[in-house]
């Protein structure tokens, strides 16, 4: 009888120290699990350019994970952008943006570090050239950082830059541009270029 309850207690450590590490490793999944989805969370509408868009977000942030989400957001209004943050979720090949940018960003934008490559900004074929050209046109009170803008074209009838047409009152902070052009497409009045801005 001895024997077995020596076995028995021994098993009963041993299977018990087994027991802790499986319900250890069971709560270290959990927490992995919980930090892995940050506080991404459902989808928030949002209006830029006029249209609503359905954005996921990253705590308090919007994500731009598309080319059209950043297209959207380079045209948005003041009212559309003023007091909220949006982030660039990866690394985005933008293409040509042709019509008439008139919007003005207000908010902030973090490009995350992540590239934005392939910008090319100029006005419509037959269209008057764009008074303010970048991948933002105006900015004013607004706050841009960690972007990375890799060969854009801009072509510009008077403000323009890789970054933005126009900063006012606009904090910027770890941006770059690696290659490109802005170039100045009218043959009168006043030129305001810049490789970040005009």
């Amino acid at each position: 009888m001895k024997k077995n309850r020596r076995l028995a207690g021994l098993w009963n450590r041993k299977g018990g120290g087994y027991a802790l590490a499986g319900i250890c490793l069971l709560l270290l999944a959990g927490v992995v699990l919980a930090l892995g989805t940050g506080n991404r969370a459902e989808a928030a509408n949002v209006t830029l350019n006029g249209q609503l868009l359905d954005l996921n977000m990253d705590g308090e942030a919007y994500l731009i994970e598309t080319a059209d989400d950043l297209k959207s957001l380079g045209m948005a209004q003041e009212s559309e952008t003023s007091g909220r943050t949006f982030k660039l979720a990866g690394d985005l090949t933008v293409g040509s943006i042709t019509d008439a940018a008139t919007g003005t960003f207000a908010g902030t934008f973090d490009g995350n570090g992540y590239k934005i490559t392939g910008l090319h900004v100029e006005a419509a074929k037959d269209e008057k050239p764009l008074k303010y050209a970048g991948l933002f046109t105006y900015c004013k009170n607004a706050e841009i950082k960690n972007v990375v803008l890799v060969d854009p074209q801009v072509t510009t009838g008077e403000y323009g830059g890789a970054l933005a047409g126009v900063l006012s009152s606009t904090n910027v902070e770890n941006c770059h541009v690696i290659g490109g052009t802005v170039t100045w497409d009218d043959t009168g009045g006043s030129c305001y270029l810049g490789g970040l801005a005009g």
